[in-house]
């Protein structure tokens, strides 16, 4: 019992995603010989969700096909009397809400449409198609759609843009199995942005209609779709190749099956003040708040830096809060580029900050770094003198030499005879004091050349910047404070003139379709 139950959810669930296969427009039959235009009306009845993530849209489309076919009405009529007797059994009602007793379209010509760039088709709607016959022969077929269109999209102008959705019928002609038909040509005809929704309030989240279009693509064909974008030949044994490296492809027989393309454009806007106070503004202020760090003591190097981290991570928080509704593209779109463009002035800001620091306490600065070079110079002077007089750095090489090379022969038998009465001069000399001397002398020649040069600056008239700030601490302040004003005043013209170019030049209506390949 248990299978049965599982088998019959399995086949409840299947059901309708296999039926969103099948085109609410699939039509059938034949035109006859009268029939040689179709008249296309689309109007869109709600826009349910424009999904910038996964680049589609769904909508509810209530679409209205009318032609001129003086042998329907009487088709129909005769396939209801037949239905009323009970010889025949009806496989089309010509109302999908009237299954008993209604009209039967069996065997009247529907033009076949299929939607070209479709995601698939709910079958949570309730199925409304109406067939109505009208005087002179006059057919109208009206269909109501729900569905998912995918398309490509361009966010480049996010969040101030304006674009086009986009719904692709195409027309199957069947008259080419009529011999002698002249072909059934589709006509754009009426089109609107709302039927059936009743009350006010937005058409959609985040967006809003501004106006619905019909026309005919008259770009590439199919064909030529086809081979421009292949990037692999047909195998040579292929009996119908889409893509062959030489002869005719079958494709290109296409004409006589008179595809036509239409097109049927939603023009969406996205509402921009929703986007400006919950997107642009707090980034805005994140940019502002970086600026109040010019206003702190500039001798306090911790406390700016303190606050830059922290306007930092904010404005790194609420770019993770703003990425679920900014969409993910190839391209820096313009709340990206305001967000670097902030990020580089924190940059510049934790620099400047540095720099002002430095100069305030320059003098203290200067004097520290004297006194480490006085400390370094006199480490190296303890360091060779150890080195020269520690009993384990005895060696051999020390010894003193004598004119021609060689070490002194009573020196060295004076020293093995009598350790202990060594005088001072042999024991200096075995520990290698002409190596002290000799870095003695060299540590007074440094001196020397050391106090020739503080003799000519003192000689020179002409002061140094850092001359003048290790002289008084106020000097360095002063610089410091006139530096800090100059950068909060750049970077705030720089910000007054960036955000609205960026905005403002990257703001308005993205073309998605090349207008020259529609007809109006």
């Amino acid at each position: 019992m248990t299978y049965k139950v599982l088998i019959a959810l399995l086949v409840w669930y299947l059901s309708p995603v296999l039926a969103q296969q099948a085109s609410p427009l699939a039509g059938q039959g034949v035109p006859p010989l009268e029939t040689t235009e179709v008249y296309l009306n689309v109007f869109l009845d709600r826009l349910l969700d424009v999904d910038a993530k996964q680049y589609m849209h769904e909508s509810v489309v209530l679409v209205a096909l009318s032609w001129y076919d003086p042998t329907a009405r009487p088709t129909v009529e005769e396939n209801s009397k037949l239905v009323a007797e009970g010889a025949l059994t009806c496989s089309l009602p010509c109302w999908t809400n009237v299954l008993d007793r209604g009209l039967c379209c069996d065997g009247i010509y529907l033009p076949s449409f299929s939607f070209t760039n479709t995601a698939g088709f709910s079958q949570d709607r309730q199925v409304d198609a109406e067939v109505y016959f009208g005087p002179n022969g006059t057919v109208l077929w009206a269909v109501t759609v729900l569905g998912t269109y995918y398309q490509p999209m361009s966010f480049q102008n996010f969040p101030f843009e304006s674009i086009d959705l986009i719904i692709a019928f195409d027309l199957l002609d069947t008259s080419v199995n009529v011999e002698g038909h002249p072909g059934v040509t589709v006509v754009p005809s009426a089109a609107g942005p709302r039927v059936f929704s009743f009350g006010k309030g937005d058409d959609s989240p985040q967006w809003n209609v501004n106006n619905v279009s019909l026309s005919i693509f008259s770009g590439p064909t199919l064909l030529e779709r086809i081979q421009k974008h292949a990037t692999q030949q047909s195998a040579p044994s292929d009996p119908n190749p889409f893509n062959p490296a030489s002869g005719e492809v079958w494709m290109a027989q296409q004409d006589k099956y008179n595809i036509q393309t239409v097109i049927f454009s939603i023009r969406v806007t996205r509402f921009w003040r929703w986007n400006l106070v919950y997107g642009v503004l707090p980034v805005l202020l994140c940019a502002i708040l970086g600026l109040l760090v010019f206003f702190q003591d500039a001798g306090d190097l911790g406390g700016r830096i303190s606050v830059i981290v922290t306007v930092f991570l904010a404005l790194t928080a609420i770019q993770f809060v703003l990425n679920d509704s900014t969409p993910q593209s190839s391209y820096v779109q313009p709340l990206q580029q305001a967000i670097l463009a902030i990020y580089l002035c924190f940059g510049i800001s934790a620099v400047e900050s540095i720099l002002a620091y430095r100069l305030v306490h320059w003098k203290r600065f200067s004097v520290e770094r004297r006194a480490r070079r006085d400390a370094w110079r006199q480490y190296k002077e303890r360091l060779a003198e150890w080195k020269s007089f520690h009993p384990k750095r005895r060696s051999s090489d020390s010894v003193p030499l004598g004119h021609d090379g060689d070490v002194l022969e009573e020196d060295q038998q004076s020293a093995q005879e009598n350790p202990e009465d060594t005088t001072q001069y042999r024991r200096m000399a075995v520990m290698g004091v002409f190596k002290v001397k000799k870095y003695a002398a060299k540590s007074a020649e440094n001196r020397e050349s050391s106090d020739a040069r503080k003799l000519r600056k003192e000689r020179d008239l002409r002061p140094t910047l850092a001359s003048i700030l290790a002289e008084n601490e106020h000097y360095g302040g002063a610089i410091a404070y006139y530096l800090d004003k100059a950068t909060f005043l750049t970077l705030m013209l720089a910000y007054i003139i960036a955000f609205p170019v960026i905005f403002a030049t990257q703001s308005g209506y993205v073309s998605l379709l090349d207008q020259t390949l529609v007809q109006r």
